[in-house]
């Protein structure tokens, strides 16, 4: 990966775009930073798989409903819906990150009906 593409990312979008460019296509994972200060990162689309075959759920179906941007920042929209009824919907920099987020979202309201 050339550092003047990073570069070109960081002036354009912001600090907050390149460092998000740098672990998803680079890093791949926050944990192998160095500082350590950031949040574990959690599998949501995998807890989610379980947690729907645990309930006897239909499976995650996963599909992108908007892309936004400019080539070099672009923004994806993804939801994730189980059956007909269930969804979660999120935004971010790459379609993974936004699956994750999305998953997460909807794995909270899973478990919101448990209580």
């Amino acid at each position: 990966m050339s550092p003047i593409i990073i570069a070109a990312i960081l002036l354009d979008g912001g600090i907050d775009t390149a460092r998000r460019f740098v672990v998803e296509h680079i890093v791949c994972d926050l944990d192998q930073l160095p500082g350590g200060d950031h949040p574990p990162l959690t599998d949501f689309k995998s807890a989610l798989q379980e947690l729907a075959q645990a309930r006897r759920l239909p499976q995650p179906r996963y599909t992108i409903v908007r892309e936004r941007g400019p080539e070099h920042a672009k923004l994806f929209t993804v939801e994730v819906r189980i059956g007909t009824d269930r969804t979660g919907q999120a935004e971010d920099f790459s379609k993974k990150a936004a699956g994750q987020k999305a998953a997460q979202i909807l794995l909270e309201k899973l478990r919101a009906e448990e209580e």
